[in-house]
């Protein structure tokens, strides 16, 4: 191991292996390590210095692109496209999708009955967005994720689609303008230890332009018309949104991709949503 060859044994060793987490910006790469700062004290050099030799004794050349060292001692870990495309398809071809068994395996259940209903009311009488499985892998599908993506979530609901696209990005910033069951997906998502999900209470029709721009984004509630607002948060050089767009009876489930700033459209199909709703106003046919 790099560290050991470094530092020896050091008795925080496990801390030290806990800074090497995904990178906050994906300029600097899918993983950040900074234990070479904590380590120059320990062994009195400068840390780029610790930084240099740790990488000099790294063997994740089959894994990574070749380490970056930024800043004083950053180490910037980038996965090879080619192992990330031979990784997904081996995940693809197992019975499991890569889930390893455990030894005490436990049950949780979430309650999509009524699959044909497309909107369902619950006590409180306010609707939720449909969940049809195939639908959920067909939107999750159509934004080509590789791993390293933000992606914004208009709509929680009870948190699944954000607890899949948390398995396959980045971060998942998620909206929700009903505080209670933004309260029980965030609970779901502590319990299932899910950690790279934000969840924000609030009017998600028009985005969330403080963490603009976004990579992907996904809402689950039809617009009357293209999202302006939207598609001025997405990365100019690779975003993608899908969402339902037409009249409550003719709703079509539309790609959208920017490539090298020009906007491309795609039609999926015809598909039924709960309506976006604005400023917590119901919009209505005209």
């Amino acid at each position: 191991m790099a560290l050991r060859a470094v530092a020896g044994e050091p008795a925080n060793l496990d801390e030290l292996l806990a800074m090497i987490r995904r990178a906050q910006d994906a300029k600097f790469g899918d993983y950040q390590a900074n234990c070479a700062m904590p380590l120059a004290k320990t062994l009195k050099k400068p840390p780029r210095d610790v930084a240099a030799e740790i990488v000099a004794r790294l063997d994740v050349a089959d894994l990574c692109d070749p380490p970056e060292i930024a800043g004083p001692g950053f180490i910037n870990l980038r996965l090879k496209d080619d192992r990330l495309a031979a990784e997904s398809t081996r995940l693809a071809n197992d019975p499991r999708l890569g889930v390893a068994p455990v030894a005490a395996p436990r049950k949780f259940i979430v309650d999509f009955s009524a699959p044909n209903i497309v909107i369902r009311k619950v006590s409180s009488g306010n609707a939720l967005p449909p969940f049809f499985g195939g639908l959920v892998a067909l939107m999750t599908q159509a934004l080509a994720l590789n791993g390293r993506e933000r992606v914004l979530e208009i709509g929680t609901g009870s948190g699944y689609q954000a607890a899949i696209l948390a398995a396959l990005v980045r971060e998942v910033i998620t909206i929700e303008r009903i505080p209670a069951l933004s309260a029980q997906a965030l609970e779901r998502f502590d319990t299932l230890g899910i950690h790279n999900i934000v969840s924000i209470v609030g009017d998600g029709s028009n985005g969330w332009p403080p963490g603009a721009p976004f990579d992907a984004i996904m809402v689950t509630a039809g617009a009357r018309a293209e999202p302006v607002e939207l598609l001025r948060q997405l990365s100019p050089e690779h975003g993608r949104m899908v969402i339902p767009i037409g009249p409550s009876d003719g709703e079509r489930l539309t790609l959208f991709r920017m490539v090298n700033g020009e906007l491309i459209r795609q039609d999926l199909g015809s598909v039924r949503f709960v309506p976006l709703i604005r400023d917590h106003t119901r919009e209505q046919d005209s």
